[in-house]
């Protein structure tokens, strides 16, 4: 119960105006009631941090360093290779002009091309790793692409059908793409440089594309 502020008068606690002089009433607001989150996934952050601003950073950070770890990890298991067909072929190029064979590999090798040449990646290193020599590296420059044509459907699927009957091995390739460049090789005896065009084909396997090799 409340009572009038102008006249005295008993009133309800919900009453808008006085029923004896017919003052208006304050109405007193009613206390909100929690918020209650319906996030999971926040609901655990919260009983972590217990909104600590410090802990929340401190949590969101230690996501991020885990979704990089599961990169890390799944390329470790698959293979390197590149997220296009061009930065492979790009990386690629790179790494044949440094003679660096295990970047070679990592750029072109996947999980089934292991299984198909029936070598693991230490045995390829050990049989062709000599034919490659740092102090035969080479300088380039320039790198441009100059064209990329991209296969799907039924050349993909024809091709992989091809290997599997070669090498009794699924390849898992989900497309292929012809990757036309162009760069500049530093040239030694002319102290120049030379300018060269080729074409390299290209295979997407787990999202990551890798320049195609021929297989032992």
């Amino acid at each position: 119960m409340k009572f009038c502020g102008k006249c005295g008068a008993q009133l309800d606690d919900n009453a808008t105006f006085c029923g004896s002089c017919g003052a208006a009433q304050e109405v007193q607001a009613q206390p909100a009631a929690a918020q209650t989150n319906n996030d999971p996934i926040m609901d655990k952050v919260n009983s972590i941090t217990k909104g600590n601003p410090v802990k929340i950073i401190i949590a969101a950070v230690a996501a991020v360093v885990a979704i990089f770890a599961i990169i890390f990890i799944t390329r470790s298991v698959i293979g390197s290779g590149a997220l296009t067909a061009k930065g492979a072929v790009k990386k690629y190029v790179k790494a044949v002009a440094a003679q660096d064979f295990k970047k070679i590999l990592n750029y072109s090798m996947t999980k089934p091309m292991y299984k198909a040449s029936e070598m693991t990646k230490k045995e390829f290193i050990e049989e062709y790793g000599d034919f490659y020599d740092k102090d035969d590296a080479y300088k380039i420059k320039d790198f441009k692409v100059k064209k990329v044509k991209t296969y799907s459907g039924k050349k993909v699927k024809d091709y992989n059908e091809d290997f599997y009957d070669e090498y009794d091995v699924k390849p898992h390739i989900k497309k292929l793409a012809v990757v036309t460049v162009t760069y500049k090789v530093y040239d030694e005896d002319s102290e120049d440089w030379e300018k060269v065009e080729k074409q390299y084909t290209t295979y997407k396997y787990h999202g990551n594309w890798y320049v195609l090799r021929s297989l032992p």
